[in-house]
C-alpha cells in the first residue's frame, strides 16, 4: 500500500471516529423531555430525519450506544495499527512509536475534544441527526451481540442494580468489607469522651 493511500485511510478512519464521538456525546447529554419536544416539533425541512430513532435510543441508552462505542473503538485501533505498520515499514519501529504519539495528541484534539465540544453546543440538532446512524449500527447483528454480551457481563459482575440505566460502579453499601465508623474521615467523627 502506498504511503499516501495509507495516510488517507488513517485520516478517514479518524474522521469517522470523530462523527461517532459526536453522536455518543449528543445522545448521552440530551434529556428525554428535550427529545420528545424535538420529535413533536418537526418542520417540513427536517422530514428526512426519523424522529422515532432518537426516542428509541433514549429508552435504553446502554444497549443503544454499545454498538456505537464498539465501532468507535474499532476505528481508532484500526487507524493506530495501520499507521504503525505504514511508518514501521518505511522508516523503522522507533519512528512508528513517534507517529503513534503524534496520532494520540492530534487525535485527542481533533477527534475527541473538537467533536465533543461541538456536540455539547448543539446537542439537540446533532442527537436528532445522528440517532439514525446509532440505530443502524445497533441493528447490525454481530455488533449488537458483542455489545449486549458485554452489557450482560457487566450486569452479572454488579448484581443488585435495577432500572434500565445502571450505575457504572457498585453501590457503597454493597462492598464486601465493613463500612464502620473507623473508615470515616477523622474530621467527621464526634468525640465520645
Amino acid at each position: 500500500m502506498s504511503l499516501v493511500l495509507g495516510v488517507l485511510l488513517v485520516v478517514l478512519l479518524m474522521a469517522a471516529s470523530g462523527v461517532l464521538v459526536a453522536a455518543e456525546t449528543s445522545l448521552l447529554h440530551i434529556r428525554r423531555a428535550q427529545a420528545e419536544v424535538l420529535a413533536d416539533s418537526g418542520t417540513e425541512a427536517d422530514d428526512s430525519v426519523d424522529r422515532s430513532d432518537l426516542l428509541d435510543l433514549l429508552d435504553d441508552r446502554v444497549r443503544g450506544l454499545g454498538p456505537l462505542l464498539f465501532v468507535l473503538m474499532a476505528l481508532r485501533l484500526s487507524a493506530a495499527g495501520l499507521l504503525a505498520i505504514l511508518v514501521a515499514d518505511r522508516v523503522g519501529a522507533s519512528w512508528a512509536a513517534l507517529a503513534l504519539a503524534g496520532l494520540l495528541v492530534v487525535g485527542f484534539a481533533l477527534v475527541d475534544v473538537l467533536p465533543r465540544t461541538a456536540a455539547l453546543r448543539t446537542t439537540d440538532r446533532l442527537a436528532l441527526r445522528l440517532a439514525p446512524l446509532a440505530r443502524t449500527l445497533g441493528r447490525v447483528g454481530p455488533l449488537r451481540w458483542i455489545a449486549l454480551g458485554w452489557s450482560t457481563f457487566r450486569t452479572a459482575c454488579c448484581p443488585g442494580d435495577s432500572g434500565p440505566v445502571r450505575p457504572a460502579c457498585p453501590r457503597r453499601n454493597s462492598w464486601p468489607w465493613p463500612t464502620g465508623r473507623w473508615l470515616r474521615h477523622p474530621s467527621t467523627l464526634r468525640s465520645t469522651s
